[in-house]
Formats: C-alpha cells, structure tokens, sequence
C-alpha cells in the first residue's frame, strides 16, 4: 500500500531507532521502507540494513542532494502511495495516522498530495518555535485546503507514486525549497491538501544551531524565488548535523 522513503546522510545516530518504531507500531497495512542513503560517511547504510527492506546506494559521489536521493527511492518503490519523510522524524500512534491520511485521499476529489502538521519534539521545542512552525501550518492549510495552491514542508509528504511519476518526481536542480515546489506543481494536475489533525515530530537541529534569525529568511527568500522563478535562491544547501 505505501512505500516509505526516507533520504539519509549520516543519519546512524537516528535511524536504527527511527525504523524499529516503524516496524513495531506499523501493523495494519502493507507497507516497504525505503533507506535512500546519499554517499553517508559513518555507519547509515550498515545501521540502516538489518531494518529496512532495501537500503538504496548513490551511484554517483558528484551527484549528491535530498531531490536525487528521494527520486533514488521512488524509483525502487512498489506500491501507490509515496510516503517522504527525513531521518529522525517520528510519527505518533501510526496505524491510525495512515488510515486517517488513505482516507483523505479516498475522500477528497482529485487528491494526489497530502501533508501534515510539523513540529519539534516537545522535550527541545521553546515558544518561539511553536510560534514560528504553527504559523507555517496555518500557511500550508490555507495554501493546499483553501487556495487549491501545493505548499509542503519535507518532513512529510505522501503523494501518488503515478502523480510523482508523472510531474517527474522532485526537481533536483533545485539547492533547496524542492519540497515546495513538488506540491506545487502537483496542482498542476490535481489536488493537494494539508491535514490539519496530524503531527510529526523532529529535532529541529537546524533551527536551533543555525537559529531562526538566519534561517527563517533564507526558507521564506527560497519559498518566494521558487514560486514566483521556479528556482531557489540558495546556490546550495549545506545539511546541518
């Protein structure tokens, strides 16, 4: 039924953990995990094997970047839906967190996107945080269910593998803001929707090292170059460990 994609650059830190809790509260569909592993220098594919169903290599060391590595994944996927998600995410209570988004799709016309609320963990998460990342839930909600408009954070986004096969899947000459962009150009040919009573959880270790005053301009200038150029405004996108 889905096929869980998760992109990974020395991630061994996390994503031992992140898959066993896939496969012990995942349990009432049918479902593949995905490890799309990006030329990772410490032990990500070797921590990620014994759990994941197919753990995906980078043929390319020149080609590296989350759009490719996430196409790298669909490409290997076998079942309808795409589930892109990032190491370190956690999803809470996810049997009923998947039936709730098959639903969505079942229920809304058109539907070839949906997405979800985005938070961090409440154990690192400060005020200004739940301010900043509720305000870009109520953005996407208003852009997906009321403007008809695709907008997604890349912490999560499941899609239709023949909507993704058919837009060409993430554009990977894009440095950053790719997750966007895929959304938007999936109302192009159908619908995209935000879910407005489903979470997920990361750490938010690039707000809290870079912090927001640096980053938060350099997510909004590559939100607006995307939609309005169809290129980002970052020449490159250096991942924070």
């Amino acid at each position: 039924m889905i096929s869980i994609i998760i992109p990974a650059h020395n991630e061994a830190s996390t994503i031992t953990e992140q898959l066993r809790n896939f496969r012990a509260h995942l349990t009432v569909i049918p479902y593949e995990i995905i490890v799309s592993d990006d030329n990772s220098t410490d032990n990500t594919v070797q921590e990620a094997t014994p759990h994941a169903d197919k753990v995906i290599s980078n043929p390319d060391p020149d080609k590296m970047g989350i759009s490719a590595a996430r196409n790298r994944g669909a490409q290997a996927a076998q079942y309808p839906f795409l589930v892109f998600t990032d190491g370190g995410v956690e999803i809470p209570d996810m049997n009923n967190f998947f039936k709730k988004l098959l639903d969505d799709f079942e229920k809304i016309p058109q539907a070839i996107g949906v997405t979800v609320n985005v938070r961090f963990f409440p154990s690192v998460e400060t005020f200004i945080d739940k301010v900043i990342l509720k305000t870009f839930d109520w953005w996407f909600i208003f852009c997906n269910n009321v403007l008809k408009r695709g907008a997604a954070n890349g912490k999560f986004q499941m899609v239709r593998a023949e909507a993704f096969k058919k837009i060409g899947g993430y554009n990977e000459n894009l440095a950053a803001s790719e997750d966007f962009d895929l959304f938007k150009r999936l109302t192009k040919i159908g619908r995209t929707y935000s879910e407005p009573s489903l979470t997920v959880y990361h750490s938010g270790r690039r707000a809290h090292q870079v912090g927001w005053l640096k980053l938060l301009p350099i997510w909004i200038l590559n939100g607006i170059w995307v939609g309005l150029f169809n290129r980002s405004w970052s020449k490159k996108w250096k991942p924070v460990r």
